[in-house]
């Protein structure tokens, strides 16, 4: 058979001449590279959200596991973005002074805050802080070295009131 004009030699190693091939190809590296690069986001993303609640906080024979938080930034952060926690926890602020400030900013579900001073006591409680109370700042009356957030209604539900001790079991 005699051909004329263009040559009829295979373009791509794998013996075709067309783009298909060439398309093939190109989309199982793209795919190669974007499955691990998405896992590896994804992973870091639930990483970073993820808080543990590990450490047990007692109050009035009530357990409650807590994730504290160690730097400025997760203090900073503190349950923002959480859609919500369960019952029997709530993150606890270690403050290196005793006046901490807290907001609502980025928070998806109502609290109370307990205010609880060096002795372990608590010394104030705040009931239902709805996250549409953003850019107001709350703030203790007393001097605080740890400020505990829970649910909304704990307070209420487990008749906790100023005085009661703190118990915290590492």
């Amino acid at each position: 058979m005699v051909i004329t004009g263009r040559s009829r030699k295979p373009l791509f190693p794998n013996g075709t001449r067309g783009f298909e091939s060439h398309l093939l190809r190109m989309k199982k590296l793209i795919i190669l590279i974007l499955i691990p690069a998405i896992a590896l986001i994804g992973l870091f993303s639930i990483k970073s959200n993820r808080l543990e609640f590990s450490h047990a906080l007692t109050i009035k024979n009530r357990t409650i596991y807590v994730a504290i938080t160690k730097t400025a930034k997760e203090q900073a952060q503190g349950l923002s973005g959480l859609d919500s926690i369960q019952d029997n926890q709530g993150m606890l602020f270690v403050h290196a002074d005793e006046k901490p400030r807290i907001w609502m900013k980025d928070m998806r579900f109502p609290i109370d805050i307990i205010w609880i001073d060096k002795n372990d006591q608590i010394v104030e409680t705040l009931e239902n802080i709805t996250p549409q109370t953003y850019s107001k700042i709350f703030s203790p009356k007393l001097p605080t070295r740890y400020t505990l957030e829970v649910n909304a209604g704990f307070v209420q539900k487990n008749k906790i009131i100023i005085g009661n001790k703190t118990r915290f079991n590492p």
